[in-house]
């Protein structure tokens, strides 16, 4: 089921639908949970916490999601979503000044 929503999440991506896309995400997050699909959990929050580095700009939920990403993705292992998420766990960081 993840990868089901991962697929819409990336229709809701290209159509800028922010309000679909982090509805998708938060339930792919979810499932991911469920399902105990540690890398859907990452996918979702690396994604759900980006949008709020930018277009969506909420310096906490970004911080939050991000920081949710990173721990897990060192638990892990997950040298490509520790990566990404320090990096805009930064860009958050930048834009707050």
């Amino acid at each position: 089921a993840g990868k089901s929503y991962d697929g819409i999440a990336d229709v809701y991506t290209t159509l800028g639908n922010n309000k679909q896309l982090k509805i998708t995400l938060q339930a792919l997050i979810d499932q991911g949970i469920r399902e105990k699909d540690t890398m859907a959990i990452e996918d979702g929050l690396y994604r759900l916490g980006s949008i709020y580095t930018e277009k969506d700009r909420d310096f906490g939920k970004a911080d939050s999601l991000l920081g949710k990403c990173f721990s897990l993705s060192l638990i892990r292992k997950d040298s490509s979503f520790s990566a990404l998420s320090s990096a805009n766990m930064g860009w958050n960081f930048y834009n707050e000044k």
